[in-house]
């Protein structure tokens, strides 16, 4: 008994045009996984990383202020002495507290809900500080 040509067609397989098809579109579609895929793993440290920055910045924060306890006992001007620890604007910093930028260490007064820059009275110290991406700003005062 013959078979016909489309029962005999179905037992060959695939053609070789079919596979070469297949091939191609699985190319493009492999490709553009792969690139969404990668920057999307790429992006996906950025958050951890700036965790690890933030968790950084407040061990450098805490101590400094852990420090500026001590000096209220001991120093007899704990905030000029602070001050002067802490290092000079736009400076990077590594020493006891840690490494860091100084972004702001000057002495400041409220005047209403406006900050003011004061050298006379020198009673709160306003110190603002950088790490990677992440900053903290803390106040200082007698």
């Amino acid at each position: 008994m013959k078979k016909s040509y489309a029962a005999h067609m179905s037992e060959r397989g695939f053609t070789l045009l079919e596979i070469i098809i297949t091939l191609i579109i699985s190319s493009i579609l492999g490709a553009i996984m792969v690139q969404t895929l990668g920057t999307s793993l790429y992006k996906s440290a950025q958050p951890v990383s700036m965790v690890q920055n933030a968790n950084y910045l407040h061990q450098v924060f805490e101590r400094m202020n852990s420090e500026y306890k001590r000096l209220l006992l001991t120093d007899s001007d704990p905030l000029e002495t602070l001050k002067t620890s802490l290092g000079n604007e736009g400076t990077d910093q590594n020493n006891t507290y840690g490494t860091y930028t100084i972004l702001i260490n000057r002495y400041i007064k409220f005047t209403g809900n406006n900050e003011v820059n004061e050298n006379t009275l020198k009673t709160i110290l306003k110190t603002s500080v950088k790490y990677g991406t992440q900053t903290i700003t803390g106040l200082f005062t007698k």
